[in-house]
C-alpha cells in the first residue's frame, strides 16, 4: 500500500492540517466513518532526508567539548588499581623501630667558665618511658689553660637503670673515666694542649623509668679557673635497644 496522508479541511474546503491520531472522519450528516490511527514510530525506510553515512571515527565528529569534567564522586579502594596492596605494605600510624640510630649535632661554639654544667646546645634527644638506649658522644672542645680541662655529663629523666658512660680522653692516655648517672659530671682537670681542638668520646647506655623526657649532653670547666669551649660540630647518636 503506497504512503498516503489524510488531510483535515476547513469549512471552505481549504487545507487545515494533517490528520493525527484521535481524529475521526465523519459522513456529511455527522455519522462517524473512520477513526484515524497514526503510528507513533515509523520504519527507517519511511523516513526522508536521513544521511547515507555516519561518522565512524572521533576526528570526524564536530562540536566535541575540550574537556569532560567529572561530577563529584567517590570510588571504593578496590576500584583503584594497586591501592589495597600498596597500603598493606605500609607501617601503622604510631609504630616505632628499634636499632635505628638518631643523630644530633652542635652548630655553634659554647663557652663555660664555671664548674656548673651547661647544655651543649643541639646535643639532646627525646627518650620514652620504660625504654632502653645506647649511644655515643663525640665532644670536641678547647681549653685555654693546661691546668684546666672539661667536665662531661648528662641531664635527663629518672632512670630505672642508671646511665653509665665510659669516656676516652687524649689528655689521660686514652681512658678518662666513668660517668655514673644523669646529673653527675666526669671531670678531667688537665688537658694536653691549650687552644687546640681536642676530642672526648663517651659510650653510654641507660633505661628510662616510668616517665620519659629529654636527655641532654652537658659540660663544665674542671681544674683551675679557665675557659672551656664546646666546639661547633660535637656529635651524638642514640639508638633504642629495647
Amino acid at each position: 500500500m503506497p504512503d498516503c496522508q489524510i488531510m483535515v479541511l476547513d469549512v471552505t474546503g481549504r487545507f487545515h492540517r494533517a490528520a493525527t491520531a484521535g481524529d475521526t472522519l465523519c459522513w456529511p450528516n455527522g455519522t462517524p466513518m473512520l477513526a484515524i490511527d497514526v503510528p507513533d514510530t515509523w520504519a527507517w525506510d519511511h523516513l526522508t532526508g536521513v544521511p547515507t553515512s555516519f561518522p565512524s571515527d572521533w576526528g570526524s565528529i564536530t562540536g566535541i567539548p575540550a574537556t569532560f569534567a567529572p561530577s563529584a564522586h567517590t570510588h571504593p579502594m578496590s576500584e583503584i588499581i594497586g591501592l589495597v596492596s600498596a597500603l598493606a605494605g605500609k607501617s601503622d600510624i604510631g609504630h616505632t623501630h628499634t636499632g635505628i640510630p638518631v643523630y644530633a649535632r652542635s652548630v655553634a661554639d659554647i663557652t663555660n667558665t664555671t664548674t656548673t654544667a651547661a647544655n651543649v646546645t643541639g646535643l639532646s634527644f627525646t627518650v620514652a618511658a620504660n625504654t632502653s638506649y645506647m649511644g655515643t658522644v663525640q665532644f670536641k672542645y678547647q681549653c685555654n689553660g693546661l691546668l684546666s680541662g672539661p667536665a662531661l655529663g648528662f641531664s635527663g629523666p629518672t632512670m630505672s637503670e642508671a646511665l653509665m658512660a665510659t669516656v676516652h680522653a687524649p689528655a689521660a692516655g686514652g681512658v678518662g673515666g666513668i660517668i655514673s648517672n644523669v646529673g653527675s659530671l666526669l671531670t678531667l682537670s688537665t688537658t694536653d694542649q691549650i687552644n687546640t681542638d681536642r676530642l672526648l668520646t663517651a659510650h653510654f647506655g641507660f633505661r628510662v623509668g616510668g616517665t620519659g623526657g629529654t636527655l641532654q649532653v652537658q659540660f663544665a670547666r674542671a681544674g683551675v679557673a679557665a675557659t672551656v669551649t664546646a666546639r661547633s660540630g660535637c656529635v651524638a647518636q642514640l639508638c633504642q635497644s629495647s
